[in-house]
């Protein structure tokens, strides 16, 4: 019956109240459940009545989401971020028709799949970020073709597996898929016509493999990126000059070897840009600089590049290949000092001084 209906409908109160008594850790001060408009406790933001925003990140809460959430609209944004957040994500989360930013990164107990429902979530998402969960599972193209606003996807150290889809992203501009050790596949070959506004992507610490793609040359936008730690081969791609915007380039820890084009250097528009550089592991551990970039562990590398180096080759990339211009030879001999000192495992010394 039409009353029967009416009592079944959550209202913006009782879905509050319903994330409330499933979750833990609030305070006092949090206010929640308090008389007066709910448009007034801590973390919840309204328009016209309605909830616009539930920003509770950062507070430690545990517990799971409630279905009830799905009521909610007009939520544009909800984060609850760096808490203890378990159990599974709600499928009624794809029946929110105005969201755009969902932040439930940093909370570790966080498990099963990338709900479907997100396909159909309205087609605004813009932020998307469940970094540091166990989620598990594949990234469906089809959420990125149901997600034409998305601007940053941040799946980063979760179980992600699979491959990469080959979906085109027109806006996107922050893609973190490093520390997913179950992401296999290669980096797309058409990176640049994927992503044209990429700005920062990391694939770091993933079994992604193949060659370095020589698309990325025209990511005219891209100033960071992080190809480290997977099982990358061939060689480095001259087209990488063409990047004016790069400052931050790591491709330690692959397979990659041969001659490292002249074509990076000189007047080449990226070594006018580029302020860090990482082609081999000598300067261990790199710590981040902000919480997107992936943490580095000391150890050996295994690229292989070609002495001498270009004349030309940037600065920043010269100085961890050839210390001081000592060339391989300074490094071999580094090596056998470091072994007479007994620093190292043998194991590490010989791949060391064998780059």
């Amino acid at each position: 019956s039409s009353s029967g209906e009416r009592r079944a409908m959550t209202t913006p109160r009782e879905a509050l109240e319903a994330l409330h008594r499933s979750t833990s850790g609030w305070r006092a001060g949090h206010n929640w459940l308090g008389g007066g408009s709910f448009c007034r406790w801590h973390g919840v933001g309204c328009e016209a009545g309605e909830v616009t925003s539930i920003d509770l990140g950062g507070g430690g809460l545990g517990g799971s989401l409630p279905p009830q959430l799905a009521s909610l609209t007009s939520l544009r944004t909800l984060n609850i971020d760096e808490s203890r957040l378990s159990g599974t994500l709600p499928a009624e989360l794809g029946k929110l028709p105005q969201l755009e930013t969902l932040l439930l990164g940093g909370n570790p107990a966080l498990s099963g799949t990338l709900p479907a429902s997100l396909q159909s979530a309205g087609g605004l998402l813009s932020v998307l970020d469940f970094s540091g969960s166990r989620l598990s599972g594949t990234l469906s193209g089809a959420l990125i073709r149901a997600s034409p606003r998305l601007d940053r996807l941040q799946l980063d150290h979760t179980r992600l597996s699979g491959t990469l889809p080959g979906e085109r992203s027109p806006l996107l501009r922050y893609l973190f898929v490093h520390s997913c050790p179950a992401l296999s596949g290669t980096v797309p070959a058409r990176l640049a016509e994927l992503f044209p506004r990429l700005l920062a992507a990391s694939f770091a610490s993933t079994r992604l493999s193949g060659t370095v793609p020589t698309g990325l040359g025209e990511l005219s936008e891209l100033r960071s990126l992080w190809l480290v730690n997977m099982s990358l081969s061939g060689t480095v791609p001259a087209q990488l000059g063409k990047l004016g915007s790069l400052r931050e380039l790591e491709m330690h820890r692959n397979r990659l070897s041969g001659t490292l084009p002249a074509e990076l250097g000189g007047a080449s528009p990226l070594a006018k840009s580029l302020r860090r550089c990482v082609l081999a592991a000598r300067q261990g551990p790199h710590q981040p600089w902000h919480s997107m970039r992936p943490v580095d562990q000391p150890g050996a590398d295994t690229n292989r590049f070609v002495c001498p180096l270009p004349a030309s080759l940037p600065a920043p990339c010269a100085a961890h290949l050839c210390a001081g211009g000592a060339g391989w030879a300074g490094w071999r001999q580094r090596g056998r000092g470091r072994q007479r000192r007994g620093r190292g495992s043998k194991a590490q010394q010989t791949t060391e001084t064998g780059n």
